[in-house]
């Protein structure tokens, strides 16, 4: 299976093996090996490639970038910021409003 942020390959390998892709090694990339973490290394400057066990193996890569994370960060705390800052505001003179014509 390959799609822009998810890789799947099975492999077969007669002895401990290293499976290179010609994928171009970008941080942010996570792999496992039969749903255990496994390290992705960077050969001939560019590529991914992840060490794999003598057997049959499924390899799975993701791309979960740590800038991901960050901007989901800061996206949550500037909506709880005008949150409190902007709704909580007019919320008050909402109610300040209707209890003046009670």
């Amino acid at each position: 299976a390959f799609r822009p942020d998810r890789l799947v390959v099975e492999v077969e390998a007669a002895s401990d093996a290293l499976l290179v892709l010609s994928e171009v090694y970008y941080p942010g990339w996570r792999a496992t090996v039969d749903g255990e973490p496994a390290p992705i290394l960077r050969v001939d400057s560019i590529l991914r490639a992840v060490p794999v066990p003598a057997g049959a193996h499924r390899v799975e890569m993701r791309f979960v970038p740590l800038s991901f994370w960050l901007g989901a960060g800061i996206s949550g705390l500037a909506a709880l910021w005008f949150a409190v800052t902007g709704w909580l505001p007019s919320v008050r003179t909402i109610f300040r409003f209707l209890s003046s014509r009670l």
